[in-house]
């Protein structure tokens, strides 16, 4: 995948006009630099001619703290698996810390509704920054948690300097409230992929570049993820997003993470049929019949699991990412 001193740069520039830090700024950068989000952070930040504090993961809160304390670190770029470890390590503490913090972003992977709501419950005055972004687009739509209170659900609006829309296969725009395939277009999109002419050509539409994820846009021009493309399933000719369908598995009380998938029997009318494998918070295992159960009311009918398998870890990428093919 080529990407071009234009790409880098206007990545850079929209990045710090969304985000607001300058050359003042100390940020704290615990991700690795061969990850598109730890670069990036190291480029908006040289950019500027701030300064960065280089950390080694998020095991050591403690070297958070002491950046904060003892060299006014003014801002952190987190994943939301890496907050979880500072959590859990560090309890309610890092409220303390990260109370002086002038900003803080997070990227890369979702993170769950209550988690955000907590960090804007207890950070009243730090901005926190979310951002969707793939490497081949940089961050291109960014989310405050305090300006979109009641809007944590959706991705968030166009970063500055880029257009994002929702089109159908055949390149058209989506009416408000209608699923379609995020497009974005801007000086942050790759040219295309290196000596892959045929892919690159599948990539774009009208010069648009095709995300690969579905969603919707609102009457406020919040952009809203469905799922991956590739992850639909079809159920008798009707479309389910295995987001949805985990989203709802998780509000279970024994339930701590959820992935789900499509298996195909030559028996089954519909085609396909759902399976999800659970991770449980402790040692109390709900039979089928009562996760049914718990999901009627939120889901419609078709939409919940025939099998349900529990396992001890749901494969992830380095970044947080489900690998759901990994469960097929």
């Amino acid at each position: 995948m080529k990407l071009t001193h234009q790409n880098i740069l206007a990545g850079a520039v929209n990045s710090n006009q969304y985000i607001g830090n300058d050359d003042s700024d100390t940020e704290i950068i615990p991700l690795p630099l061969h990850h598109a989000f730890g670069l990036r952070r190291l480029r908006t930040n040289l950019f500027l001619g701030a300064t960065v504090i280089l950390a080694d993961g998020f095991m050591f809160p403690k070297v958070f703290f002491d950046a904060i304390e003892k060299q006014g670190a003014t801002g952190i770029c987190m994943v939301p698996s890496g907050f979880s470890i500072v959590k859990k390590l560090m309890k309610d503490r890092y409220i303390q810390y990260f109370n002086k913090l002038k900003y803080i972003e997070f990227g890369s992977s979702p993170m769950k509704l209550d988690e955000k709501q907590e960090l804007a419950e207890n950070l009243p005055d730090t901005r926190i920054c979310m951002h969707y972004g793939l490497t081949e687009a940089a961050a291109n739509i960014f989310i405050e948690f305090h300006e979109a209170a009641g809007k944590l659900h959706a991705l968030g609006k166009a970063s500055p300097n880029v257009q994002v829309a929702i089109l159908s296969n055949e390149g058209q725009e989506k009416a408000i409230g209608e699923i379609g395939e995020i497009v974005v277009k801007g000086d942050i999109q790759t040219p295309g992929y290196w000596k892959k002419p045929e892919l690159t050509k599948k990539s774009f539409i009208d010069g648009w570049f095709k995300t690969g994820d579905l969603g919707y846009k609102d009457d406020e021009g919040y952009v809203f993820l469905s799922g991956r493309k590739d992850d639909v399933i079809n159920i008798g000719g009707k479309k389910v997003f295995p987001s949805e369908i985990e989203a709802a598995l998780n509000q279970h009380p024994a339930v701590k993470d959820s992935a789900c998938i499509s298996i195909s029997k030559g028996d089954e009318l519909t085609g396909e049929r759902i399976k999800a494998y659970l991770v449980l918070k402790g040692k109390e295992e709900p039979t089928p019949k009562e996760l049914s159960q718990f999901l009627r009311g939120k889901l419609e009918p078709y939409k919940i699991p025939q099998d349900f398998q529990f396992i001890r870890k749901i494969p992830t990428t380095s970044s947080g990412k489900k690998q759901r093919d990994k469960l097929k």
